[in-house]
């Protein structure tokens, strides 16, 4: 990096210099089929096999003797994009405290404002070298960088990056993926940063998420974002994959149908993942607009509405615990659930809004192939309760050009981020006073579950923790926003149940080759599940981790609530009257249950989860509601069941084999078929 940039008490601990040659990562050759059989703990290890020691990266990296060493700890990793700058992205680490937390005095708070503690970067990307727009993603101890376009006009890039570019040809759009391994010690320095393998088109402008333990990316129309549309002579938009995901046990990149955006440019400006469902909002004709894409059926569904869009949110949203957490505009704010008297005034006018709204969109969408969805109903906009200390995430320094970012850290522990620039005291209202100057703090507060209402305004709780002031000072303008924050260390865990007998002892996952009955529903399982190492309390996975509330694809107007028990008329569950079935697979409901009380309709936890696709005996079968002939029992009605139960059927691609999902949880405890399908399961 130039020397003129750079002061040498400001220097990254890694600083980036491009190497004569440029391999790539090794490839795992793994054929497809394998990949069924493949478990979570088998991935990790070939996803960290999959660099070539020998290769040497693509960069080299030098150590800086300015910063701290790496180690295995509670680290916090700021990624920012530069706007006017030979530096586009920097990257800063920050040191978390373990728990238990301590929260400052107000005074002590003040005093770390008037004087912050000096941060340095860890990685920097120089202007020019790297493409402009680019996302970061974290999976497991790794952060990925990809997408944008690269510029080599941008007037802010030095002119021995200029000097070395002009006769490289790259393209605009480039698909080109750097790894930057956090998890590994000093001496390993040269493997911490390496190319690893292509997206299959490269990404304007992209928004990425991950779901699964893989990575997914959409990129915005290249009309839309392209910086010189002179370039676009030498480009083909039909050609671009605007959609793909990247699976590391694999090392490969699939591409994903593209969004249902037609010939609208557009600009995706932000994500969430809610249970099953990918949110991205895009930036379209002057206004936003929400598309959702479902990750069990790969498909796209157009204007999914929301209870409350929020238009005001900021950065990537936190989906915990059936609440959606945020930064909206200079707080934090969550879509909460409501008590039930409020779902049912709520409710109510949402299906008068409805009403207006379809007949709106009868004219106007005539023929539309995309279904409308409905997530997070009953659920509402809560902003952040000032109580229990909560006024920290206002005492911060004045700024200017400020941004947020808010990463859960697990048992609904978050890490707020809020940065900006000094203002000038005696300038105008938007005055810098330094733009080489830029000021970070960071609040981390437990949301305690609890929601309240003063006047028309909804407040969630949640405790102060801990809060932390630092200062950046380069010799370059700094002025642009956080694009993330990430914490691999630092892993946000289910919280599952607990043995009715022993509930001081966590249930443990295990795995056995024979079959149990789950005490939670009631049902059969095989293989995995989690157990009380003091009995004989054993529960499916799906019954470990329940939500209070879920939907699901086949039943739109039904939202499912979880009971342990099935709610019945009388205080008799086995009489006629009283028995519930579940509408899955037809079988008595004898345990714990999703029940909508609206509808009435009733599903298992683990029939609710079912897998949207499968494969048997090499042929692949998606899940359908409709039901026909089944290939293993000879029948069209499910044996002993319920005569208003139709079930639910695997159906095979070409249409020539057909399963109750009643029969294919029955063929796992058959003589064949069994292996197959309980690792499908899984």
């Amino acid at each position: 990096m130039a020397s003129s940039v750079i002061n040498e008490a400001e220097s990254p601990r890694y600083r980036l210099q491009r190497s004569s040659s440029a391999p790539s990562l090794a490839k795992l050759n793994l054929s497809d089929q394998t990949r069924v059989f493949v478990s979570s703990h088998q991935s990790e290890t070939m996803a960290s096999s999959g660099i070539n020691e020998a290769e040497s990266p693509w960069y080299r990296l030098q150590p800086s003797s300015s910063a701290p060493s790496l180690a295995k700890s509670n680290k916090l990793y700021l990624f920012f994009w530069h706007a006017y700058s030979p530096v586009m992205y920097a990257l800063y680490e920050i040191d978390l405290p373990k728990p238990p937390l301590s929260p400052p005095s107000k005074d002590a708070q003040d005093a770390e404002i008037r004087d912050p503690k000096p941060l340095f970067p860890i990685l920097e990307f120089r202007t020019g070298e790297y493409p402009d727009q680019m996302s970061c993603v974290q999976l497991g101890s790794k952060l990925y960088f990809f997408g944008g376009e690269f510029n080599i006009d941008d007037p802010y890039i030095d002119e021995d990056v200029k000097n070395k570019l002009k006769n490289e040809k790259r393209d605009v759009f480039p698909r080109e993926v750097y790894i930057f391994n956090l998890d590994t010690q000093d001496e390993l320095l040269d493997k911490l940063l390496v190319r690893g393998t292509p997206m299959n088109s490269g990404k304007a402008s992209p928004q990425a998420f991950v779901a699964d333990e893989k990575i997914y990316v959409v990129g915005s129309t290249i009309e839309m974002n392209i910086s010189d549309r002179s370039k676009m002579k030498d480009l083909d938009p039909k050609s671009f994959a605007y959609f793909e995901v990247y699976d590391p046990v694999f090392d490969k990149w699939t591409v994903l149908p593209n969004p249902p955006i037609r010939n609208v440019e557009t600009r995706w400006v932000g994500q969430a993942v809610v249970e099953r469902k990918a949110l991205l909002v895009a930036w379209q004709r002057g206004k936003e607009r929400l598309y959702c894409f479902d990750l069990d059926s790969c498909e796209w569904t157009k204007h999914a509405s929301l209870p409350y869009y929020p238009g005001d949110f900021s950065g990537r949203t936190q989906f915990v615990e059936n609440t959606l957490y945020g930064c909206c505009l200079n707080t934090i704010a969550a879509i909460a659930p409501l008590d039930e008297e409020e779902e049912e005034e709520e409710e109510e006018e949402e299906e008068e809004e409805e009403e207006e709204e379809e007949e709106a969109e009868e004219v106007q969408q005539a023929g539309s192939l995309f279904k409308r969805a409905r997530l997070l109903k009953g659920h509402n906009l809560h902003l952040v309760s000032r109580e229990m200390g909560m006024d920290a995430i206002f005492n911060v320094p004045p700024q200017l050009q400020s941004s947020m970012s808010l990463l859960h850290l697990g048992k609904r522990c978050f890490c707020y981020v809020r940065t900006g620039m000094p203002p000038h005291p005696n300038g105008s209202d938007h005055a810098l006073l330094n733009d080489k100057e830029r000021f970070i703090s960071i609040v981390i507060f437990e949301a305690l579950g609890e929601t309240y209402k003063v006047d028309a305004t909804r407040f969630f709780r949640a405790k102060f923790l801990h809060s932390a002031h630092y200062v950046v000072k380069t010799s370059f303008p700094i002025e642009g926003f956080i694009e993330g924050c990430f914490s691999p260390n630092l892993k946000a865990t289910k919280k599952g149940k607990t043995c009715t007998s022993h509930p001081e002892y966590e249930l443990k996952l295990k795995n056995y080759d024979k079959p149990y009955i789950c005490s939670g529903c009631k049902e059969h399982g095989f293989g995995k599940r989690y157990r009380c190492e003091e009995c004989d309390y054993e529960l499916h996975k799906d019954c470990m981790f329940t939500t209070p509330t879920t939907s699901h694809q086949f039943f739109r107007n039904s939202t499912f609530k979880f009971y342990e028990q099935p709610p019945i008329k009388r205080n008799h569950l086995y009489c006629d009257d009283c028995k519930r079935y579940c509408d899955a697979c037809g079988k008595h409901v004898k345990g714990f249950v999703y029940h909508c009380p609206k509808t009435l309709k009733d599903l298992h936890p683990c029939c609710c989860n079912l897998k949207n696709e499968l494969e048997i005996d090499g042929v692949k079968f998606r899940l359908r509601e409709t039901v026909s002939k089944c290939s293993w029992c000879n029948q069209t009605k499910i044996k002993d069941v319920w005569s208003k139960i139709k079930g639910w059927s695997y159906v095979s691609e070409c249409d020539m084999y057909n399963f109750h999902v009643y029969c294919t949880m029955e063929m796992v405890f058959g003589e064949s078929g069994a292996t197959i399908y309980s690792r499908s399961l899984e």
